[in-house]
């Protein structure tokens, strides 16, 4: 039944995920040792969304990254219209890669 599901979900929608997507999400996903079904219980995409854009939010659920994940702030020159006013700076904190 499994498999009829995930083949099932793997059709649905205007545009059909590519088989490449379904099989990574089974074996990089959900065949991994350290995957719980349990971790999603009341698992909301746009919640979870909200804690990756926010990982410093105090009232969001603690982010666990990878171990070799590395974190920092970066920042980024956004060109203006003007040009005598120059690019303006934009730093995004928390960046993880």
């Amino acid at each position: 039944m499994s498999i009829y599901r995930l083949m099932s979900w793997m059709n649905l929608g205007s545009h059909q995920k590519l088989e490449a997507e379904v099989q990574c999400l089974v074996k990089d996903i959900l065949q991994v040792d350290n995957f719980d079904i349990k971790h999603l219980e009341g698992f909301s995409v746009r919640k979870n969304l909200r804690e990756l854009d926010n990982p410093k939010d105090e009232s969001s659920e603690k982010i666990t990254f990878p171990d070799d994940w590395i974190e920092t702030s970066i920042t980024i020159d956004i060109p203006t219209k003007s040009v005598e006013e120059g690019p303006k700076a934009y730093t995004i904190p928390a960046f993880h890669y």
